[in-house]
């Protein structure tokens, strides 16, 4: 788990670098069109690159439910990571905000510090 975190520790360090120029930003990021796209038409082209369906509007609700019960039960960046391991374990969307609502997570002691 440590490895995890320190990788999105520096993910979020590096996207709040105050000189972090736009070109950085955009091969950090992706493609990044000049026109405004939707988060609807984005996510249906991505999915038609992993060759999915796209996600209706109510797999999109449980989908930011479980984002939002990750995100507010621990740190903002659990929550891209919750929807991927739910993905992973083959759970749909409610299922896997159904199990994140009844978890309890024990806090843990803070790590040494180094000297």
């Amino acid at each position: 788990m440590a490895v995890l975190r320190d990788v999105i520790a520096h993910h979020h360090i590096r996207s709040l670098s105050t000189n972090d120029s736009r070109r950085t930003r955009i091969r950090t990021l992706g493609t990044m069109n000049a026109v405004s796209t939707t988060a609807v038409e984005w996510l249906k082209a991505y999915a038609q690159q992993l060759g999915i369906d796209a996600p209706d509007e109510e797999e999109c609700d449980h989908i930011l439910a479980l984002a939002g019960t990750a995100a507010h039960a621990s740190e903002r960046t659990a929550a891209p990571v919750a929807c991927w391991l739910a993905a992973k374990a083959g759970l749909d969307a409610a299922q896997a905000n159904g199990l994140a609502l009844q978890m309890v997570v024990p806090n843990s002691p803070p790590e040494p510090e180094s000297t």
